[in-house]
């Protein structure tokens, strides 16, 4: 009977400890173990998510899946002056899991226009200098920058890369160029990079589940780190796409080990 009651509790410790180690490996930090703020070494493939605009409620449904998987992102606000105290709160909670908070300008004007009418000190004036204090003010230290529409010149990014460790662009997949095949969003690994470019993740631009799988099969395949974006977390809307999406693409990345990165991590000194 001895024996048979130690074999018992042998199996069930066995069986405990495998749950044990199933549940922990789901929620390792592939991430890196970000919670401080510090940049990380970009030296395996991964993806970098990053979300436009002011859509915080949305985001902060994102930190379950984030706690799951061990994921983080690049989160850039604009009007950042209109945000409930909730939600600057929400902004810390997001940034204390590891995650970073970037600027996308104060008011969300467009670079390329403002800075043709007026000029591109102005548009540091106006666009970039209030939306840096504003953050500064509410414990947000700044270092990466995402366009409005996505719209700049290389003058621009000339003038923002003095503000900024690392700025980010965008661009768009066509029938002749899907995101697969879109070599402006990857970058290699190991290696630092200021300027980079992002692929939406929203249903106005058309890339698929299966296309964005492929395009993190790529990432891994080749050992590059591909860079995304998004705005809402919402099941319909033009700039949106679901929670329930979002986990699967954030799973399907853990999946096949990729580490996430954030914006400042492409520039890791």
């Amino acid at each position: 009977m001895k024996k048979r009651n130690l074999l018992f509790f042998f199996l069930t410790m066995l069986f405990l400890t495998g749950c044990l180690g199933r549940d922990q490996q789901a929620t390792a930090s592939t991430s890196e173990n970000r919670e401080d703020a510090s940049p990380v070494s970009t030296d395996k493939a991964g993806v970098i998510l990053t979300f436009d605009d002011k859509s915080v409620g949305d985001w902060v449904k994102l930190i379950p899946v984030f706690k799951k998987y061990g994921a983080c992102a690049t989160f850039c606000v604009c009007k950042f002056n209109e945000l409930s105290r909730e939600e600057i709160k929400n902004l810390h909670e997001l940034q204390d899991l590891g995650s970073e908070i970037a600027s996308h300008s104060y008011s969300h004007k467009n670079a390329l226009d403002f800075s043709k009418k007026f000029s591109i000190q102005e548009y540091i004036d106006k666009e970039i200098r209030p939306s840096l204090s504003a953050m500064k003010e509410e414990g947000f230290d700044v270092t990466s920058f995402a366009y409005p529409y996505g719209s700049r010149s290389a003058e621009i990014d000339k003038s923002l890369l003095q503000i900024f460790s690392v700025i980010r662009g965008t661009t768009y997949s066509s029938e002749g160029q899907r995101m697969a095949q879109s070599d402006k969003i990857y970058y290699s690994t190991g290696e630092n990079h200021r300027l980079i470019f992002g692929m939406g993740l929203d249903f106005i631009y058309g890339n698929t589940m299966k296309e964005i799988r492929t395009a993190l099969d790529r990432a891994k395949k080749n050992s590059e780190i591909i860079c995304l974006y998004g705005h809402d977390i919402k099941d319909q809307g033009k700039y949106a796409r679901s929670l329930k999406e979002h986990e699967e693409i954030i799973r399907y990345a853990h999946e096949i080990g990729l580490t996430f990165y954030r914006m400042k991590d492409i520039n890791a000194k």
